[in-house]
């Protein structure tokens, strides 16, 4: 009887044994893989929050970066284009820094539009008229005139240039530098060196400084602006297609001066 026992258990582990080799063998059943949708279905984001300024300078940048980037495409690198926002320390750093890359091209488009002023047209002005006084040679590479500078310069403004932005203008034209591209200037170049503060928190500025232009016209930039020598207007609809037929117009100026006087500025 007890021989019986050990044999009935010693069959009943073998049939385990068996039992888990089979399971073994047996591939799992895991399913269908996961699909890529499900794997990029959720991801981790980490939000910086910014206060107003910072996040209007970003878009600023990106969108001098996106103006260049087409002017570049639609001319073969043939022509530049910088944004000077106002004329003050930021825009005298913004300006040299621009002027370093896309001033090394045949043209520039100089783009004041939405320039509140300040006091930089001279400076501006010094940049913009140098004359070649000799050539460079370098051992590889083309010879390029020394101090170099674009053969062909177009300038843009609108009816939000104002101040300093409208005595460039104006300077721009008196000087012959190139075309001028978009709308009427916005009419105020009286300078203020004071303002005085008044109990609502507001202040009154007292004007101090008057421009008067050589010619006929006087003290005329006053109230009226500088008009341009294209007048291009933006439609309303315009900015929600990001066209800008100001810019546009202005990459036609340039080249087309390229074509019609290919070595003027550097004779």
């Amino acid at each position: 009887h007890h021989q019986g026992d050990q044999g009935s258990q010693s069959s009943k582990k073998s049939k385990r044994k068996r039992n888990r080799g089979n399971q073994q063998d047996k591939p799992k059943d895991v399913g269908p893989p996961p699909r890529r949708e499900d794997q990029l279905a959720w991801r981790a984001v980490r939000v910086r929050c910014c206060d107003q300024s910072t996040e209007q300078n970003a878009r600023y940048i990106d969108a001098v970066r996106r103006n260049a980037e087409l002017v570049a495409e639609r001319t073969s690198n043939k022509c530049g284009y910088l944004h000077i926002p106002s004329m003050d320390t930021r825009g005298w750093a913004l300006f040299s820094k621009s002027f370093l890359v896309q001033g090394e091209r045949e043209a520039l488009i100089i783009d004041v539009r939405g320039n509140e002023g300040g006091n930089l047209t001279e400076q501006l002005l010094e940049k913009l008229c140098k004359k070649p006084v000799a050539i460079s040679f370098p051992r590889f590479g083309r010879p390029t005139p020394f101090p170099h500078t674009p053969r062909a310069l177009v300038l843009l403004v609108d009816q939000t240039s104002a101040s300093d932005s409208e005595v460039f203008a104006h300077s721009f034209r008196a000087l012959k530098l190139g075309p001028i591209i978009g709308r009427q200037t916005w009419g105020g170049v009286t300078g203020i060196t004071r303002e005085t503060p008044l109990v609502d928190g507001s202040s009154v500025t007292h004007p101090s400084v008057a421009f008067y232009a050589q010619g006929d016209q006087g003290f005329g930039v006053e109230n009226r602006g500088v008009p341009p020598d294209h007048v291009v207007e933006i439609p309303p609809f315009a900015p929600a297609k990001d066209a800008d037929p100001q810019l546009l117009a202005g990459i036609e100026a340039a080249m087309a001066q390229l074509l019609d006087v290919p070595a003027q500025r550097s004779q």
